[in-house]
C-alpha cells in the first residue's frame, strides 16, 4: 500500500510538473491595485493573527515600515 501512495504522489508531481512546462499554468501579472489589496490584507493579517507583532516595535514604527 505504501509503494502505491509513492507512485501516486511521482504521478501527480510529474503531471504537475508537465503542466507548469507547458505553460498550461500561467501568472498572471497583478495590477497594482491588485498588489496593494494583497498586501493591506497581509498587514491586517499579521496585527491581527501574529501574538508578538508589537513585543519589540511600537505600533508607530510597525506602519512607518509598512
Amino acid at each position: 500500500m505504501k509503494y502505491f501512495f509513492r507512485n501516486i504522489r511521482q504521478g501527480v508531481a510529474l503531471l504537475l510538473l508537465l503542466f507548469i512546462n507547458n505553460g498550461i499554468i500561467k501568472a498572471q501579472p497583478l495590477t497594482l491595485a491588485q498588489q496593494q489589496e494583497d498586501f493591506i490584507i497581509f498587514k491586517t493579517s499579521m496585527q491581527q493573527m501574529h501574538a508578538g507583532v508589537y513585543w519589540f516595535i511600537t505600533p508607530e514604527r510597525f506602519n512607518t515600515l509598512y
